[in-house]
């Protein structure tokens, strides 16, 4: 009898367990699910880790667009202040840089902030949809 209790308690974990991740929408787009302004979140967000490399920092930005000092962009942080502005597929955004950010490159630990030469200043950058993506197309950091 206690075996065949462990068997249902087991069985039924293992069903809700499955009908879970098939509940969650395996496969399918998280940014189905985002509004405009989190689509401009997310891809500000996302500049910080693509700034590591060439290949992944030129691809957050509109082609042709991204800057030459892409390290620069490594060292810093990114927060939007406030909603972006939304008008088709234009956006603008004010962007809280805190520069004096290691960039982590070098090793599997967090970017650190080096609080000696931490800097915050807010800026305008405005961001173009490319297909059904967010795209950077001008971000200064000053």
């Amino acid at each position: 009898m206690h075996s065949t209790i462990i068997n249902f308690k087991t069985f039924f974990v293992t069903c809700g367990f499955v009908s879970m991740l098939f509940s969650v929408g395996c496969g399918s787009n998280y940014r189905d699910s985002l509004s405009a302004s989190q689509e401009v979140n997310a891809t500000i967000a996302a500049l910080g880790d693509a700034a590591m490399e060439d290949s992944s920092f030129a691809s957050v930005f509109v082609a042709g667009t991204s800057p030459a000092n892409r390290k620069d962009y490594a060292t810093c942080n990114y927060e939007v202040v406030g909603e972006p502005s939304i008008s088709g597929d234009e956006a603008t955004a004010e962007v809280q840089v805190t520069t004096g950010v290691s960039d982590g490159s070098n090793s599997d630990k967090p970017a650190k902030v080096d609080s000696g030469k931490q800097e915050t200043r807010n800026v305008t950058w405005s961001l173009s949809k490319e297909g059904d993506e967010w795209k950077i197309k001008d971000a200064p950091l000053e």
